[in-house]
């Protein structure tokens, strides 16, 4: 079986009387890209929360690799989960490349007073981190702009900037919170090239948001699916896009309608 990278367990989550999150299961294998999908309230951004350590759980636990991840924020990106989210969270006056080296000295060795007195190892690693931020510009296409002020960019750049970003803290999974939200078609497509080589380069395991089917119909390998915090469907897209409980709670019958035309025309080729 294939190792799993990321474990939910009975992931549940309620603030007060309102249940956002409710006993979620989920396990995305080392290597994959999964979707996490529903309508607008479903409990998906609540469920990125839990497993990054904005909220802790009421009640249920997250594993990376095997090992309950427990803690805040930062100690779940030393652990080895990154996220980006729906409202871009940049450092729009600093650098695209000071954007990332900032993200870089999560994994610093040297500490306070080294890098103050800027001493030979604090300076190595300096070099190292900018090499690396390079490396990861140069990865989301951004390389070219490296100089500029995080502000300029234009928004699908600032998208690109955010992975790069979650991607210098060295994570084992990524998770992505509507990363082609406000893209063009053109946009969409580069951005998930860019996601799949960041996948197989760099052996991360991907679990993203994404209101986008075509995209998420087209690239994840399989798909969990919330309704007001309940799981109402998991399995494989092609699963997923007809099962009744799916198109009445979110897809709609219109896309339904729209995949059989298609198939049928298909059918007919």
């Amino acid at each position: 079986m294939t190792e799993a990278a990321l474990e939910l367990e009975g992931l549940t989550m309620r603030f007060g009387g309102l249940t956002a999150c409710d006993n979620l299961c989920l396990t995305l294998p080392k290597g994959a890209l999964m979707g996490l999908i529903g309508p607008n309230g479903a409990g998906k951004t609540t469920a990125f929360n839990l497993i990054t350590g904005v909220y802790p759980p009421t009640s249920g636990h997250v594993k990376l690799f095997g090992q309950v991840l427990e803690g805040p924020k930062h100690r779940r990106a030393a652990q080895g989960v990154a996220r980006t989210f729906q409202n871009i969270r940049l450092f729009k006056d600093l650098s695209v490349l000071d954007n990332v080296k900032i993200a870089c000295h999560m994994r610093a060795q040297s500490g306070f007073w080294a890098a103050l007195f800027a001493t030979p190892g604090a300076k190595t690693e300096e070099a190292r981190q900018e090499k690396r931020a390079l490396e990861l510009l140069s990865m989301l296409g951004l390389s070219a702009i490296a100089d500029c002020a995080a502000a300029s960019l234009p928004y699908g750049a600032q998208r690109r900037l955010e992975i790069a970003r979650a991607l210098a803290t060295e994570p084992k999974v990524l998770l992505l919170d509507e990363p082609a939200a406000g893209m063009n078609s053109t946009e969409t497509g580069d951005l998930m090239h860019v996601i799949r080589r960041i996948r197989d380069e760099l052996g991360l395991s991907i679990l993203l948001i994404e209101h986008d089917m075509k995209l998420v119909m087209e690239n994840c390998e399989g798909l969990v699916v919330l309704d007001h915090g309940v799981t109402i469907a998991r399995g494989l897209p092609q699963a997923i896009q007809r099962d009744p409980k799916v198109v009445e709670a979110y897809l709609g019958h219109a896309w339904a309608e729209k995949l059989a035309a298609e198939q049928a025309r298909e059918s007919h080729v």
